[in-house]
């Protein structure tokens, strides 16, 4: 039995945190001739991603490093269209726009912001990409963690000016459009949007069988190298991500998966401990016991976005959200000191039975 494990960082900031997701490929048979399957590794939208080719025969004509370099060229140009770091990308073209502008954007853009207005509305409002003000006047943003607490009134005037709501596309002229000066930040759906579109490259370059990561979130297509599906390990959240241990897997292919938690960034203060994920509704941390939500869907967009969506509603809201969606999907809940599962109907045949 020869078997290769692979961890991967997973940050999703703003809206969720750093999270450690693991995925197990095992490759079965001894004495069998060394695998033959690509992978490739870089780093994008500040995280690393993963690609690994099951079979590269599927690619005809093509080499390891065309490949490569062809990944990149599309994940510079996901990069240019949704960063925030970038300052003439798409995206700060818009925030830094006044309002009441209409800004030419990508015609992927506008998609994914459109989209975002969409989940917005399905889930209350609970994913909302223009929460940045309110989670870095929480030091959980790029500055260092606030001295105290934000004043009643600093956060009153920060929900006034943030939300979805006052963002319009035009998905004719790829355009968008502000009636507030909100600040957009898609890193809770962007990465999600850049798996998929290295899925549909490598399916246009003929590939049947892979898996593509970046930063935590990924799709799988086909089988795995050791010719069945793709195998993936939900871990138990542990307070040190070293410490972190498998507690169930599931096995799946030509879908893909998200994973949202909230167990590691955290800050005290009177021994109250305040949570990282700010929910967008009220402008305060979250307060229930949900420690990881994990999403399996059609595309990595969506179930990006909505791990993000239910890690804000909570373990009751969040799974009545997903059995009206027929959402797959997977919580992991603390209690005492361990933790419970559960699981939507939809996300029952991905478990593999122990």
């Amino acid at each position: 039995m020869v078997s290769f494990l692979l961890k991967l960082n997973k940050a999703r900031m703003p809206l969720a945190s750093s999270l450690l997701f693991l995925i197990a490929i095992t490759l079965s048979g001894c004495g069998e001739p060394q695998p033959t399957d690509w992978k490739i590794t870089g780093y994008t939208m500040g995280t690393s991603y993963h690609v690994t080719v099951a079979d590269p025969k599927q690619l005809s004509g093509l080499d390891k490093e065309q490949l490569t370099k062809k990944i990149e060229r599309l994940l510079k140009l996901v990069n240019q269209q949704m960063s925030t770091y970038i300052d003439d990308s798409d995206l700060s073209r818009f925030n830094q726009a006044p309002i009441n502008t209409d800004v030419q954007t990508s015609a992927e853009l506008a998609g994914i912001v459109e989209r975002s207005l969409q989940i917005y509305a399905e889930s209350d409002h609970s994913f909302d990409p223009t929460i940045g003000a309110l989670v870095n006047v929480w030091g959980f943003g790029p500055d260092h963690h606030p001295d105290h607490i934000p004043s009643k009134e600093i956060i009153a005037k920060l929900l006034r000016d943030h939300g979805m709501n006052k963002v319009s596309v035009d998905l004719t002229s790829h355009s968008l459009r502000k009636t507030a000066p909100v600040y957009v930040d898609l890193s809770a759906i962007a990465k999600g949007d850049g798996v998929d579109r290295v899925a549909r490259l490598l399916e246009q370059l003929g590939a049947k069988d892979f898996l593509v990561e970046i930063g935590g979130e990924l799709r799988a297509k086909g089988l795995s190298p050791r010719g069945s599906d793709w195998r993936i390990a939900i871990e138990e959240p542990a307070s040190d991500a070293a410490q972190d241990s498998v507690y169930r897997a599931i096995s799946i292919s030509d879908v893909s998966v998200a994973t949202s938690g909230d167990y590691r960034n955290y800050f005290e203060e009177n021994g109250q401990r305040y949570s990282h994920t700010i929910d967008p509704r009220t402008g305060y941390p979250i307060t229930h016991a949900l420690a990881s939500v994990t999403v399996v869907a059609d595309n990595c967009r969506d179930a990006d976005a909505y791990a993000t969506a239910i890690s804000v509603l909570g373990p009751e809201q969040g799974m009545a959200f997903a059995e009206k969606m027929k959402l797959a999907v997977y919580l992991l809940v603390k209690e005492g000191d361990g933790f419970i599962a559960i699981s939507s109907t939809a996300f029952e045949p991905y478990l593999i039975k122990e």
